[in-house]
């Protein structure tokens, strides 16, 4: 790999969270021993195409040219071992299976450059709230269906309008995740998949600020729907009064570093997320015949322009109420 590249693990299964650590999934250096801790990666988990990634740190020159090293995954010893990465449902990696990975870093960096804290190669550049984001929320999760602006949203989530989604969605704790011991505030992921989890988890202290998708109740319930698999026509005209450019993600597709991977989860993983899920599938209902666009699921790309929107921060901007043309 390059010096500055990145490196990247995909899974068949949803992932714990708060599994996904420098402890649970980490790299050795050539001496077989873990990296110093200014130079451990960053681990970015990524739930819609459940990847696990390795970003070199902020600073530091990370690894060194022309040496070898390994990537390590941890089995937990016992239930309460906190290491290790789990599945949502506490399952662990199968021990038989390879969990050692050697890679050798090249002597000449092949001109990529290192990507910021929680951006991956690959990755558009840019992901903006009233050009990409709303625009999705607008022609599919919104009036005339469930989260439009009104007395009668349902869960109390409004999601056609910059002020709607602050004031309901952003760091707010999901009703159906109302299951801990404090449910008015956000809590930090924990071994229990679910419990007081945010619509959308943003962490506004961090500089610039992150955002967790995968504490984000919001994916899950995107995920719980099955994907488009017939062409819904073209998409919905939708016009903001900031004259915002609705085309989503501005053309420039999302593509996963790992392949093969898969980019849909299966039934088996769906009947996982509907057993620590409550409540149905988002957008709902999905119809059983081929609809128009605003009536179908989001796609691939679509949950994860969502998920970068996320991950970047979450940054919402003023854009009026978003029309459909």
């Amino acid at each position: 790999m390059d010096p500055s590249g990145v490196i990247q693990f995909s899974f068949d299964r949803y992932l714990l969270p708060s599994s996904v650590t420098r402890q649970s999934v980490g790299i050795l250096d050539p001496a077989n021993q873990p990296l110093a801790p200014d130079l451990s990666p960053n681990v970015v988990y990524d739930p819609v195409a459940r990847t696990v990634t390795l970003l070199r740190p902020k600073t530091g020159t990370w690894l060194t040219p022309g040496s070898p090293y390994k990537v390590r995954f941890v089995i937990p010893e016992n239930d309460a071992d906190p290491n290790g990465i789990r599945s949502i449902d506490n399952a662990i990696l199968e021990p038989s299976q390879k969990l050692v990975f050697e890679f050798f870093v090249a002597t000449n960096d092949g001109g990529v450059a290192a990507a910021p804290a929680g951006k991956i190669p690959g990755e558009p550049e840019n992901i903006g709230f009233c050009a990409d984001v709303l625009p999705i929320f607008a022609a599919k999760c919104s009036a005339p269906k469930c989260h439009g602006s009104g007395n009668q949203a349902a869960m109390s989530l409004i999601l056609d309008t910059s002020t709607g989604v602050a004031r309901t969605a952003k760091k707010r704790i999901a009703q159906g995740a109302n299951t801990g011991g404090v449910a008015d505030k956000a809590q930090a992921p924990g071994r229990v998949f679910g419990v007081d989890m945010p619509i959308i988890s943003v962490d506004e202290g961090a500089s610039p600020p992150i955002g967790d998708p995968g504490n984000s109740w919001l994916v899950y319930k995107l995920e719980m729907a099955p994907s488009p698999v017939t062409d819904a026509g073209p998409k919905t005209n939708i016009q903001c009064p900031s004259g915002a450019d609705a085309g989503v993600q501005g053309g420039q597709p999302f593509n996963l570093l790992a392949q093969p991977a898969r980019t849909e989860p299966d039934d088996f993983e769906r009947s996982a997320l509907t057993n620590l899920v409550t409540g149905r599938e988002m957008p709902y209902p999905v119809l059983p015949a081929p609809g128009a666009y605003d009536e179908q699921p989001l796609t691939f790309q679509e949950r994860e322009t969502i998920r970068m929107w996320i991950q970047r921060g979450a940054h919402i901007e003023e854009c009026g109420a978003c029309t459909v043309q």
